[in-house]
């Protein structure tokens, strides 16, 4: 039974163009890991970037679901990434992967089991499509609320229009 805890991708800086085909050995994103980049210079950064985003998109997956891979660095105070899973410090990691792991009881497992399912579910759904799919309802709901105002704004006008008519 997998636990979602976070697990070290150890990437030495000679090994980036090879990120793909670690990730591909080291997991199919079935827990969270993270990769700690302070030794890599800038440039080295967005080549690992590039690799990730590219393995991604050869296998239809996403860096960000269902299990996330973050950047543990220090250059993110000083240069902006196109990368969203970036934090400064191991410190700064979502405390709910940093769990240890302890014996179960009964009821515990149980919930495992049911976690288990879900992930299986979150597995068999194609990722890089709902990420499409949520990109293009976020544009639509932006050129809706665009249309909200003007249709707000027309409506104001044309009020102020009308009262101008019933006084005159």
């Amino acid at each position: 039974m997998d636990f979602p805890i976070f697990n070290q991708l150890i990437i030495e800086k000679e090994k980036i163009s090879r990120v793909a085909v670690m990730l591909e050995e080291y997991r199919e994103f079935k827990t969270p890991i993270f990769i700690d980049v302070n030794s890599f210079s800038n440039e080295d950064i967005e080549q690992l970037i590039l690799q990730i985003n590219r393995y991604c998109e050869k296998n239809k997956c996403s860096p960000y679901i269902p299990y996330p891979i973050y950047l543990v660095g220090e250059q993110i105070r000083g240069r902006h990434f196109l990368f969203k899973n970036f934090v400064a410090s191991s410190s700064e990691l979502p405390d709910y992967f940093r769990r240890k792991i302890f014996m179960k009881n009964p009821k515990q497992i149980g919930e495992m089991k049911k976690f288990l399912v879900y992930q299986y579910g979150i597995e068999e759904q194609d990722t890089y499509k709902i990420l499409h799919q949520a990109e293009s309802i976020k544009s639509i709901c932006m050129e809706m609320k665009q249309e909200k105002i003007k249709q707000y704004k027309l409506t104001k006008i044309l009020d102020s229009f009308s009262e101008g008519q019933c006084n005159g």
